[in-house]
């Protein structure tokens, strides 16, 4: 016979755990928010239905996003940032029409 393992909970909307012991879980399916205890002891709250979001991130700083860019992190200013990650000309067409402009690079190597 399975067990069931029940965490404190509540279905009352913006309501939040008052204490919490390391390791022990809360759920407020009204907000749809998982709170736990960190190692300062403050209850922290993760919001489920924007979970998927990384602009909601604090340590995120997206500006003008366009396809072709990756998600890099600087360890300089302890966040993520957005940028192009191919230099160069890589599809045989002209510099312009590339990533916005970024220019060819040549091998070096002898035409062929």
């Amino acid at each position: 016979m399975a067990n069931v393992v029940k965490i404190k909970n509540s279905g009352t909307s913006s309501s939040a755990p008052s204490s919490l012991e390391h390791g022990e879980l809360a759920i407020n399916y009204a907000d749809a928010k998982i709170f736990y205890k960190d190692s300062s002891n403050n209850i922290i709250s993760f919001n489920l239905t924007s979970a998927g979001s990384i602009s909601e991130l604090s340590d995120v700083s997206l500006t003008s996003i366009q396809d072709g860019q990756v998600l890099k992190y600087s360890s300089a200013n302890n966040n993520w940032y957005n940028e192009y990650e191919i230099l160069g000309n890589v599809d045989g067409g002209d510099a312009a029409s590339n990533y916005g402009g970024i220019p060819s690079v040549d091998g070096g190597g002898a035409a062929g």
